[in-house]
């Protein structure tokens, strides 16, 4: 068995980005012995990613092919299909640095309760962004925690979400846990996740909620860095508007489904009320960030309205 299955899902990528993802993991330092490729094509033919995939020297490459797009889809069958007693999800917009993999297999080694696990996620944009574009870098799954060890101990009873838990690019798993997450979701996609044609998220969210009851710890180890690559259309305003809504709405349901949502029900009339509300607190109008922030406010209440 490898010791590390990488886990890259794929839905009709950037092929000038797409090759850059598999150069930076062909460059890994970690023995090519120890570790395999899973390229998870959702809701893309094989031959198109094979194609993009011919310039890697990596010989331990396999392709799956999920239908239905959907990323939750395509992790949950690449967790299923992963010979690697470490499972790591990569993005096929994501950079890592050489070496990230062997890193990852050291601090789980030595580290033995962590079950799940990230670090950091830094920019590589396309154009200079707006000043204010900090403020998205959530929305971008971009972050930087700093230098200090961070790890939960929370024995199986969580209360809250930990703010250092990882997010999906560049998540480490032990593949014993994620059989039983993938075993526990069946064949059912019932949380929001990214597909075709949303921007909805809360898989990864889901996966580290379900880590944290089964007794695992959760890590943030600020060894691992990854780039990840952000094009112009991301910067836009529209994108950036409604993906804080859809990842704002998404947030209150995961946060339900398992237990530890902090805020009450409201009715359709409530949450419409409080978005008017809420237009005229965050000045919508000035646009820019005030629009995004008014944009993932409405989320919020219409999530509430759905739970």
């Amino acid at each position: 068995m490898k010791k590390v299955s990488v886990i890259l899902p794929a839905y009709k990528p950037n092929g000038a980005i797409f090759r850059r993802t598999l150069q930076y993991l062909n460059r890994q330092d970690l023995p090519s012995t120890e570790w395999e490729l899973l390229i998870v094509a959702s809701g893309t033919p094989v031959e198109e990613l094979r194609e993009l995939s011919d310039e890697v020297s990596k010989e331990d490459i396999r392709f799956l092919y999920v239908p239905e797009p959907g990323l939750t889809r395509a992790r949950l069958a690449g967790i299923k299909d992963a010979r690697g007693d470490i499972l790591i999800f990569v993005d096929d917009d994501n950079f890592l640095s050489p070496d990230y993999l062997s890193k990852a297999l050291f601090l789980l080694d030595a580290y033995k309760q962590v079950v799940v696990a990230g670090g950091k996620s830094k920019p590589k944009f396309e154009v200079t962004p707006p000043s204010w574009i900090e403020k998205c870098y959530r929305l971008l799954a971009l972050r930087d925690m700093g230098e200090e060890l961070k790890i939960s101990s929370l024995s199986g009873h969580v209360e809250e979400y930990p703010d250092y838990a990882p997010i999906g690019a560049g998540m480490i798993l032990r593949r014993s846990v994620a059989l039983q997450y993938a075993e526990s979701r069946g064949d059912r996609i019932e949380l929001p996740d990214r597909t075709a044609k949303s921007l909805t998220s809360g898989g990864d969210n889901d996966i580290v909620l379900f880590c944290l009851k089964s007794k695992g710890e959760v890590a943030y180890f600020p060894e691992l860095i990854l780039h990840h690559y952000i094009p112009h259309k991301r910067l836009q305003v529209s994108y950036l508007a409604t993906l804080n809504y859809e990842s704002s709405r998404s947030w209150v349901k995961v946060l339900s489904s398992n237990g530890i949502c902090p805020w009450r029900k409201l009715n359709v009339v409530q949450s419409f009320a409080r978005q008017i509300v809420s237009f005229f607190k965050t000045t919508p109008w000035l646009g820019g960030e005030y629009y995004i922030k008014w944009r993932g406010i409405c989320g919020h209440y219409r999530g509430r309205s759905e739970i």
